[in-house]
């Protein structure tokens, strides 16, 4: 698990694309986890590093 500690209003994230991605957890200001499915439509045909 990676912690970001941020003091602004927004954060961003890179991230890898293509058809063997998955799930990113994240949570923000100690509110509840939340999952992000990173799968798409384009998944199969998209190869991003």
């Amino acid at each position: 698990m990676t912690a970001i500690k941020n003091n602004g209003n927004k954060v961003g994230i890179e991230i890898a694309a293509g058809p063997n991605v998955g799930f990113i957890d994240y949570r923000l200001d100690k509110k509840e986890w939340k999952e992000l499915n990173l799968l798409n439509r384009w998944k199969k045909h998209l190869h991003l590093l």
